[in-house]
Order: structure tokens, then sequence, then C-alpha cells
């Protein structure tokens, strides 16, 4: 293949359109001797005109494209996007409050395995929310008896302070501030 640096062939010419020639030379065998060469050149094809010929089936091919194009999008829109979608609104109404439900349709296995580990994750969480509110609730009603018992403490030293023949208060008293010990200070 040569490049040409000639000028741009006139337009009856049969080059038009391309800066390139193709040569050929083939020997001429005669008795086991070259004999001579058969020499030839010419131009390729123009392949805008080439395409501008075959303009109706470059349409077709490039329509074809485009439908398979948007039937595969359609397919993963509807296998992958949609249920990946869902998973999302139903994740951040989990975080908005409300109860995780299982999704009816999956899409791939992929992403049911995702959803289903999202449901658990949830189940998990929500047990874990419900332990630590019963948790609180019992360690506010612990807190609230000593402070109970710290007010009783106070009521009896002030009752044996006031008449000293409360003695049997004092003993009383003894059972508050061994409780009391064991609690810690808030």
């Amino acid at each position: 293949v040569r490049i040409s640096h000639a000028a741009p062939p006139p337009l009856y010419s049969l080059s038009r359109g391309t800066g390139v020639r193709v040569f050929v030379a083939v020997p001429v065998m005669a008795g086991g001797k070259v004999a001579g060469v058969i020499y030839a050149s010419r131009t390729p094809s123009n392949i805008m005109k080439h395409l501008y010929d075959e303009r109706r089936k470059v349409m077709l091919a490039g329509g074809l494209m485009l439908a398979m194009t948007m039937a595969i999008g359609s397919v993963f829109s509807r296998v992958i996007t949609r249920p990946i979608h869902r998973l999302i609104r139903q994740t951040q109404a989990f975080g908005a409050g409300d109860a995780m439900l299982p999704l009816a349709h999956h899409g791939t296995r992929e992403i049911a395995m995702l959803a289903q580990s999202f449901a658990d994750m949830a189940q998990r969480l929500s047990e874990r929310s419900a332990y630590i509110t019963s948790f609180t609730a019992h360690v506010s009603h612990v807190l609230r008896a000593l402070r109970r018992y710290r007010e009783a403490r106070e009521c009896f030293q002030e009752a044996v302070e006031r008449d000293p023949e409360y003695a049997e208060v004092q003993v009383h008293l003894s059972d508050v501030e061994a409780v009391l010990l064991l609690a810690p200070t808030a």
C-alpha cells in the first residue's frame, strides 16, 4: 500500500475520493524461472460512496441495533433496576420507622438474597431496639427506686436526729445504706 503525495486526482478519475493506491505484482513462471511480472494498481473504493450506496442496509442495521439496545435496556430495567428501587424505598421506609416487609418480586437471585439480607438485618435491629427499650425501662425503674431509697435514708436520718428513741429506724437505715453502697451515685 502506498499513500500518494500527489495532488488530488481530477473528478473524472477513477481514483477520486481516496489518497491511497494499491499495487500488486505477481511473477509469471515458465520452466521454473521467472519469465515476467504482471503488475496492477488500483485505488480502493471510497468508503463514503460505498456506504451511501448501501444506505438502506446501513439504516436497517442501525435500526436493529437500536431495537436490540432498547430490548436489553427494558429487560435490565425490569429485572434489576425496579427491584433495587423497591428495595431502596423499603429500606428508607424502615429507616423512618415502618416495618420491613419482604419484597413480592425480587428480580434476580442476587437481588432476592440482598432483599432477604436487608429483611434479616431489619429483624435483628428491631429485636435489639426492643431489648434496648426494655433494658432502659428496667434501668429507669431501678434508678427511681434508688432515688426513693436515698430519700427514705434522709427521712430516717432526720427522724433519728430529732428523736433518739427511734432506734429501730437505725436498723432500717443500715439496710438502706447497704443497698445504696451497691448502687452507683447518679
